[in-house]
Parts: structure tokens; C-alpha cells; sequence
């Protein structure tokens, strides 16, 4: 036999993979033996119609027990289930017996008094089940104590009687009215004592019965939604089996002489009413949620029946005062007439009394049509989850939907107080490709369970709403990107407007003055040449310095604007140059082809590592820098890192980074700076760039 962990034994699955117990089997046997010996001891004693009377209660009670746990095979309440059906067959069984050798003149007290502690125990077994009905466990210790305290007055009812009545008589379970026998034990000084324990034999069924009853409806009270719909089954059974048996009462009463075959067929349902209700609360309590279906279904009948009574009371009316104040031809076309204008109206209301109390409903293509209008409506993601949320809802017609959406929750419906995520009954993904942007989970269906096709709408509907929601996504990054392309325009050309002024500021402050300067000199030597030719040749040698000194002031501003060897031999040696230049060590290392790049990368990278080690020397005080060049088929990856003093990144990059990134951005490329203050700085480039071919090398400079 199969053992599994206690942990697994609440009866929520199907446990196909643990055997049947040995005394399970053992318990149903004994049942369907005391079943058999009712129609044995009928045929027995010639009186089979009173010993078939109670088969049908009997054999309900076992089978329902059985099937439970063929069903639940390790589920405790189904067990209990199981022993009282046993033991109300047996009962039943034994009664018959004792019945049939009573027929036969053999009457005998310790058959009785073993029949009162037969049914004793099945009373017992019933409130047992009833205490931990649904899931087989105790609640409180108060429920334990109740059941030991019914096992443990067995003993002590069965030694009064035993010794304490000197007639034992019955009156259940066997075919006579009274059954009795006389008690040569008995001691007349206990007789007070056996007259308690005779009232306890006989009230033991209906007390047990009625204390299992307000105990389940107590548990009920305060059990979460999932186990109130559990327990509401048996206790509507038992409202039910009430109801039915006080109409039949009256039918009785209604009819003395009403035929015994035909009463029998009318009680036949009680025998399965509270066995079905307790079957269907341990294995398919949300087949429906009765509690929904009764309130529903009570507030529907009512509202049609007042629209029915205005109906007939409007068309009463009509055909009364016309008949009253028109001709007869006249009051019956009329009549007919209000009669047909008002069954319009009565259609009319019924349709609106459908949809107030079951709620707005929509075919599956009506409601894809209902959740595209409500999800173009929709802009942020907030919007987005309440629309599908109350859409699902509608849709699968649960009690409540919870939909997850990046960071925002919607919920539609009343989930109970403190659901956990974890109690959704249904639950779809929210992705988009392979990209989970959430999910919609959906607790227990208002009515019946969940079908097919209610999964393969809410995967729809699922499917559906991720695309809206990318699609929304999309939308915000695209408009976040043309923000960011507008601003990164605007700072181009203001620093295209900058670099113009400083461009026209340096050569009016430098290499303008100086050739006014050299004009001057020359000038000078000009007249000196009248005068003194020694003394023009100095003038004219200080001129040649001044020439020579414009010359490369204009040759170190060219470089600035773009520089010859860059157009010549390419980056990593126009950035090797930039480096030698450096008043600080920079070591240049370049990996990948070795082939040339576009203009516009190769520029915007040189300018983008000059920028780098200008604020290394400029802000950062760095003592040594790196520059690491990377050359793939398609990328190109710049690498510049100092031991400088850093700076922190949150409060900001500056504006000569800030232009950096705007130019690497319009490229295509991305810029990532890492700084701690004191630790130095890291910044990446990223390039797009046509496939090359090369080898790596490496030259430190500096």
C-alpha cells in the first residue's frame, strides 16, 4: 500500500496513485453484507415489502461512502463517510434479522440491546463525519472532545440498559412498531439509571444528526469562500430533505387513503437527497455556486412573476374598460392591440430583468469586439489592466479577475478579504513574443466550472490585451525617443553654434593677431632696409619667428577641427598622435581588423576619446589613462578609464558628455560612464561600423 505525506491528505486531487486500504475494503464488504441480509431476512420470514422499505436509505449512505473513497482514496472525511454508511447497513441488516426471528417467535434483549448499540455507533460515525466535513480535519479541540464524548457514553448507556430496564424494547429499524423483549440482568434498584439510558438510545440518531448539523453550519460560518461552498451542499441538502418531507406530510394528511406504492415513490428522493449534497460537497463543490444560484435565481423568479402579474393585470384592465365604454368588435380589437403592444413591453422587461440579475452578458465575437474598443480607449498601463480585468470577467463570468501589468494591478469583481494570488482558479500569461509583460488570474466561476472554451477565451482575451499593451509600450518609448531626438538636435546645434564662436574667438585671439603682428615687423623691417640693412635683417629674422610660430598656433588649431593624420592613416593612429601629446602617460591599445572606417565614425570617435582625455587631464587630475580600441565585423568599442578623482554620476554627466552621447546617438551608438569619486572614471562607446578585416596591436605612448 501507498503511504503518502500528510501534507497531501486534504482531498483536493484525485489520489489514483495510493491503493485501496485493506480495511476499506473491509468496512464497504461489511456493508453490502448488511445491505443483503435485509431482502435474506424478508424472504426468510415471507415479508419482503417491509424489509425493502429502508434499502434505499441504507444502500444510498454506503455507496456514497464508497464511491468517495474510491475517489478520495486517502481523504479522511470520505472515510468517515464510508463507516457510516457501513454502519447504518448494518444496522438496517441487523434490524431486518432480529425482525425475522422475531416473526418466528425468538425474541431475545441482547438482540435489542446490540441493535441500540449498532445504531448508536452509526450515529456516532455520523456526527464524526459531519464535525470535520469538508477536508476530514478538526477545527478546534471542542470537535474532538464532542466525538470522544459520544463514543465514550456508549459504554456507559449500554451497561444501564443492560442492567437497568427489564423490557428492552425498539422501535427503529425493525419491521414491527415496537420491538420487545424481556431482561432477566436487570436490577430494579438501577431503574432510574436505565430509563436515562433508554432516552439516550433513542435520542442518540436525532441528537447526533442535529449536532452535526449546527457544528457543520458553525464551521461554515467561519470557514473562507472555497469551504463555505463545500458545506453549503449538505446543508441545502438537509433544508431540501426538511422541505420535502413536510410537503409530503401534507400530501398524507391531504389524502389518508393515498396507495403505500405510491407514497414510497414519493419518499424514494429522501433516501439520496443529503447523500448526493455531502457527495458533491467533498468532490465537485464548485460544479456550482449554489449560493449564487439560489439568491439569483430567487430574485429572477420574483421579478418574473411581477412582470407576468403586470401583464395580465394591464391586459385584465384594458379588455375590462373597453368592453365597458366601445362596441364588442371595437373592444376586442383593442384589446387585442393593448395585448400585443404589452407583450412587447413584457419581452422588453424580462430582457432587462435577465441582465440586472445575471449580469451584462456577450458572445464570444460581440465581446473580442467590446475588449478592442475598450483597449483602443485605454492609453496607460493602469487603464489597459482595468479594461481587460472587467473584460475577462465578464467574459468567463468570475467572480473576480486580477489583472498583473508591468508594475500597475487591476482588479474586477469582489475577491474575497486577503485572496492570495496563489487562489486564482485560472490563470493566462500576459507576453508578448517570448517578453512576460503580467498575467490574469480568475477566481472560482460564479456559476459551474470553468469549460473549455472559457480557457480558450481568456487566452484570446490574454493574447489580445499583451499586444495592447506592447503596442502601448511601444508607443511611450517611441515618443520618449523622439523627445530625446529633439532635445539631442537642439543640443547639436547649439554646440555647433559654440564651437563657430570658438573657432572665430581663437583666430581673432590668436593667429589673427599674431599675423598683424608679423605685419607690423614687416613693415618695419621695410623702412629699416632705407636705413640700415644689419638691423632689417634682425626685424625680418623675429618676422621669420613669428611666421613660424602663427604657423603651427594654425596647425594645433586645424588639428582641433580635424586632424590631417585622421584623414590620412585613420583613428587608432590619429588617437596614438593626440596621445603622445598628452602632458600625462595614455596607453593606446587596439584590438580587431585594422581597416579604415567611415568618416563620420572614425570622427565622431576621435573627438569623442580626445573629449575623454581632456577632462581626464582638465577635471579628473588624472595621473595615467587608458584608451582601449575594439574592432568587431559590425561594432566598434572605445574603452577610455583614468585614476583620476571621479565624480558622481547621478547628479549628473555635464554638458561636454551630454554632446558626446548626442553625437554617438545620432550614429547610432551609445555612451556608458561608470565613475566613483575617488576611484576614477570609466566610459564606453559603442559604434555601428561596416565588416573589416585586421589584426591587433598594441603601442603604449606617453
Amino acid at each position: 500500500m501507498a503511504v503518502r505525506p500528510l501534507s497531501q491528505r486534504c482531498g483536493c486531487v484525485d489520489n489514483d496513485d495510493v491503493d485501496l486500504r485493506r480495511w476499506d475494503v473491509v468496512t464497504f464488504v461489511v456493508g453490502v453484507a448488511g445491505v443483503a441480509t435485509m431482502p435474506i431476512a424478508g424472504l426468510a420470514a415471507g415479508r419482503l415489502g417491509p424489509s425493502l422499505l429502508p434499502l434505499p436509505n441504507a444502500l444510498s449512505y454506503l455507496l456514497v461512502g464508497g464511491y468517495a473513497v474510491l475517489r478520495r482514496r486517502d481523504h479522511p472525511a470520505a472515510r468517515r463517510m464510508l463507516w457510516w454508511g457501513a454502519l447504518l447497513a448494518v444496522a438496517h441488516g441487523w434490524g431486518a434479522a432480529y425482525s425475522a426471528l422475531a416473526d418466528s417467535g425468538a425474541r431475545s434483549w441482547t438482540g435489542i440491546l446490540l441493535l441500540h448499540v449498532v445504531i448508536w455507533l452509526a450515529s456516532a460515525a455520523s456526527l464524526g463525519f459531519l464535525v470535520v466535513f469538508p477536508d476530514g480535519r478538526y477545527r478546534t479541540r471542542g470537535d474532538r472532545m464532542v466525538v470522544r464524548a459520544a463514543m465514550a457514553l456508549l459504554p456507559v448507556a449500554a451497561l444501564g440498559e443492560a442492567f437497568g430496564v427489564p423490557v428492552l424494547t425498539s422501535s427503529d429499524y425493525v419491521w414491527d412498531t415496537v420491538a420487545a423483549a424481556p431482561n432477566p440482568w436487570a436490577v430494579p434498584a438501577l431503574a432510574g439509571a436505565g430509563e436515562a439510558a433508554t432516552w439516550a438510545m433513542r435520542l442518540a440518531t436525532p441528537i447526533a444528526l442535529t449536532l452535526g448539523a449546527c457544528l457543520l453550519l458553525v464551521r461554515w460560518i467561519r470557514s473562507n469562500a472555497a469551504d463555505r461552498r463545500r458545506i453549503l451542499w449538505p446543508l441545502a441538502a438537509a433544508a431540501g430533505a426538511v422541505a420535502l418531507t413536510a410537503l409530503l406530510r401534507v400530501l398524507s394528511l391531504i389524502d389518508p387513503a393515498m396507495p403505500a406504492a405510491l407514497q414510497y415513490l414519493l419518499y424514494l428522493p429522501l433516501a439520496f437527497i443529503v447523500p448526493a449534497g455531502l457527495l458533491i460537497g467533498m468532490l465537485w463543490y464548485d460544479l456550482l455556486d449554489l449560493g449564487v444560484v439560489v439568491r439569483r435565481s430567487l430574485l429572477y423568479a420574483a421579478l418574473w412573476v411581477a412582470i407576468g402579474a403586470g401583464y395580465l393585470l394591464l391586459a385584465e384592465l384594458v379588455g375590462v374598460v373597453a368592453g365597458q365604454r366601445l362596441p364588442l368588435a371595437l373592444a376586442v380589437a383593442t384589446t387585442v392591440a393593448a395585448i400585443a403592444a404589452a407583450a412587447v413591453g413584457r419581452t422588453r422587461l424580462t430582457a432587462l430583468a435577465d441582465r440586472l440579475v445575471f449580469g451584462r452578458r456577450l458572445e464570444d465575437a460581440a465581446l473580442m469586439v467590446d475588449v478592442g474598443r475598450r483597449l483602443g480607449a485605454g492609453s496607460t498601463p493602469g487603464e489597459l489592466a482595468a479594461a481587460v480585468a472587467e473584460a475577462v470577467r465578464q467574459g468567463v463570468r468570475a467572480e473576480w479577475v486580477r489583472v498583473e501589468l508591468g508594475e500597475e494591478t487591476a482588479v474586477a469583481g469582489r475577491p474575497p478579504a486577503g485572496a492570495a494570488p496563489t487562489e486564482a482558479v485560472l490563470v493566462a500569461p500576459l507576453a508578448a513574443e517570448t517578453i512576460p509583460l503580467g498575467r490574469v488570474a480568475c477566481g472560482p466561476r460564479e456559476i459551474g466550472r470553468y469549460a473549455d472554451r472559457d480557457r480558450a477565451l481568456l487566452e484570446a482575451l490574454a493574447r489580445q490585451a499583451a499586444l495592447a499593451a506592447a503596442n502601448s509600450a511601444l508607443s511611450a518609448q517611441l515618443a520618449a525617443k523622439v523627445a530625446d531626438l529633439e532635445a539631442s538636435r537642439a543640443r547639436i546645434l547649439r554646440a555647433e553654434e559654440a564651437g563657430r564662436r570658438r573657432l572665430e574667438r581663437d583666430l581673432h585671439d590668436g593667429v589673427q593677431q599674431q599675423l598683424v603682428a608679423l605685419l607690423t615687423r614687416l613693415g618695419l623691417a621695410a623702412n629699416q632696409l632705407k636705413r640700415s640693412t644689419s638691423l632689417a635683417a634682425t626685424t625680418l629674422a623675429e618676422a621669420r619667428a613669428d611666421a613660424r610660430s602663427a604657423l603651427e598656433d594654425l596647425q594645433e588649431l586645424v588639428r582641433g577641427i580635424h586632424p590631417t593624420l585622421l584623414t590620412d592613416r585613420g583613428l587608432v593612429a590619429a588617437v596614438e598622435e593626440r596621445a603622445a601629446r598628452m602632458p600625462i602617460p595614455v596607453r593606446v591599445v587596439s584590438e580587431g581588423p585594422s581597416g579604415r572606417l567611415s568618416t563620420g565614425a572614425e570622427g565622431a570617435a576621435y573627438f569623442a576619446i580626445s573629449e575623454c582625455l581632456t577632462n581626464a587631464v582638465k577635471h579628473a587630475a588624472a595621473d595615467h589613462a587608458t584608451v582601449r580600441i575594439t574592432r568587431s565585423d559590425d561594432v566598434l568599442d572605445v574603452h577610455v578609464s583614468d585614476d583620476g578623482k571621479g565624480f558622481d554620476t547621478a547628479a549628473g554627466t555635464g554638458t561636454g558628455l551630454a554632446g558626446l552621447r548626442d553625437r554617438l546617438e545620432a550614429l547610432g551608438g551609445t555612451l556608458t560612464v561608470r565613475s566613483t569619486q575617488g576611484q576614477g572614471t570609466d566610459i564606453t562607446m559603442r559604434l555601428p561600423v561596416a565588416e573589416q578585416n585586421g589584426a591587433a596591436h598594441v603601442r603604449p605612448t606617453g
